[in-house]
């Protein structure tokens, strides 16, 4: 834990979260972009990559690869237990916190 906190670094968060948030933004639009395109590339190797889910289209190979599922954890747990079980899990979990850091204001 650091025994003193200077005032370029926080300034310096400051101007790294900032950037962080604009990136994160950018990528949400390329995302939200090439979202349809994937749809399309995936319904295009299903249709013709056959049986190994692969075909060659335009100097690309276009592959689906078998990945692990994904376990709906909060959905099976509620089946063991109960959602109203859940619920008061929900509800007796300490809350978290998360960092803040804006100008304060001048008095």
């Amino acid at each position: 834990m650091p025994a003193t906190l200077t005032q370029p670094e926080i300034e310096r968060f400051v101007e790294l979260d900032k950037k962080r948030k604009e990136l994160q933004r950018q990528a949400d639009a390329f995302e939200r972009e090439a979202k349809p395109l994937k749809e399309k590339i995936v319904a295009y190797v299903e249709e013709k990559g056959g049986s190994d889910r692969t075909t060659v289209h335009c100097g690309y190979v276009l592959q689906l690869v078998q990945a692990a599922g994904r376990v709906d954890w909060k959905g099976e747990f509620t089946l063991v237990v109960g959602a109203e079980r859940v619920a008061q899990l929900m509800s007796a979990c300490p809350p978290t916190y998360r960092l803040q850091v804006e100008p304060a204001r001048a008095a």
